[in-house]
C-alpha cells in the first residue's frame, strides 16, 4: 500500500514486512526501510500529533512506526486482532477492517487514547481475492498455512474517509466479493441491515481494491484488479456501476490507489509487479 503523508511518500511491503519512503521516484531493491522488521505491514495511518499507525496483518495488531527504524519489538497499541488491513481515522478514533471469520470481516472503532474498541459493521462478505495466492508465499502462515491464507483479508475489505463540501466527514466501507460500497453507520449494525436501510453507495462493481477520494472534486476513486481499472465513483449518490466506463484501464493488478495533496498526481500499486505508477498532470 502507498501513503502520502504531505511530501513523503511511504510504501508497504507486505510480505517483505518494511516500509520504505520512495517520495523520490526510481529502483528501491535495494534502498534502506523506513521501518523494518514487521509481521505483514498493510495499511498506514498519520494521526494529526505525528503518531503513525500501520497494521501488522500477519501479526493481528496495529503498531506505532513514528520513529522508524526495527519495529518488531515496538509495543503495539493494540494486540489481539485478527487480519487487520485497511486503516483510517475519523472523529478522533482509529478505524479498521479485520477478518471476522473464513467468509466474513467486520470493522471495529479503536480509541487511539484507551485502545478500547467496539464494533461498527459486521458480517461484511469477504473471501481472499483470486489471483494473490501466488504473491503471498507459505512461509508467511508457517503452521496451518491453508487455513491461514483462508483467513489472510488482504483486498477482501476497504474503508476509507470522506470529506463533503461543507467539511462533514464520514467513513465508507466494502465488501470487495460484493463488489459493493457502504456508508458507515453510527453504531453497530449488520453489513447487509446497512445495505436494506439505503445506504449502499455503489453496486456492480467488479472485484474491488483500495479507494480515495480525491482532494478536489470530491469523487470516489476505486481500482478492479482484476481489470485493470480504475472507476470514479460518487460518494453521495447511490447507483450501479456494471456499466460505468472506467477513467484508467490496462493497468497490471492496480490495488491501492492514493492522491497527491493537490489532486494532480494519482499513484496506484501493483502488487504482482512490485511497483508505484504515477500518472501526472492528473484531470479530475
Amino acid at each position: 500500500m502507498v501513503y502520502i503523508f504531505t511530501k513523503t511518500l511511504l510504501v508497504s511491503e507486505t510480505t517483505a514486512g518494511r516500509i520504505k519512503d520512495i517520495t523520490e521516484p526510481g529502483n528501491y531493491l535495494d534502498v534502506d526501510p523506513f521501518a523494518y522488521g514487521l509481521k505483514g505491514p498493510s495499511s498506514i495511518v498519520p494521526l494529526p500529533d505525528g503518531r503513525i499507525y500501520v497494521c501488522e496483518t500477519s501479526g493481528n495488531r496495529i503498531v506505532d512506526i513514528s520513529m522508524g527504524g526495527e519495529s518488531s519489538d515496538n509495543i503495539p497499541f493494540i494486540d489481539g486482532l485478527k487480519r487487520p488491513y485497511s486503516l483510517t481515522y475519523l472523529d478522533n478514533n482509529l478505524e479498521v477492517v479485520e477478518r471476522e471469520s473464513v467468509s466474513s470481516n467486520r470493522v471495529l472503532k479503536i480509541n487511539p487514547d484507551t485502545g478500547s474498541k467496539n464494533v461498527l459493521i459486521k458480517n461484511i462478505p469477504a473471501v481472499p481475492m483470486p489471483g494473490l495466492e501466488g504473491i503471498l508465499p507459505q512461509s508467511a502462515f508457517p503452521d496451518d498455512w491453508e487455513y491461514e491464507w483462508s483467513m489472510f483479508s488482504s483486498c477482501a475489505g476497504w474503508k476509507t474517509k470522506i470529506r463533503a463540501e461543507d467539511g462533514n466527514e464520514f467513513s465508507v466501507s466494502s465488501s470487495s466479493a460484493l463488489g459493493q460500497i457502504v456508508k458507515d453507520p453510527e453504531s453497530e449494525s449488520d453489513y447487509m441491515d446497512i445495505v436494506k436501510n439505503g445506504h449502499l453507495i455503489a453496486s456492480g462493481l467488479d472485484w474491488k481494491g483500495g479507494m480515495i477520494q480525491h482532494p478536489t472534486n470530491k469523487m470516489l476513486y476505486v481500482t478492479q484488479p482484476h481489470k485493470g481499472t480504475i472507476l470514479e465513483v460518487d460518494p453521495f449518490d447511490s447507483r450501479d456501476y456494471r456499466f460505468q466506463a472506467p477513467i484508467i484501464q490496462g493497468l497490471n493488478m492496480p490495488t491501492c490507489v492514493r492522491f497527491s495533496p493537490d489532486g494532480n498526481s494519482l499513484y496506484v500499486c501493483s502488487a504482482p509487479t512490485g511497483s508505484i505508477w504515477k500518472l501526472s498532470g492528473f484531470q479530475a
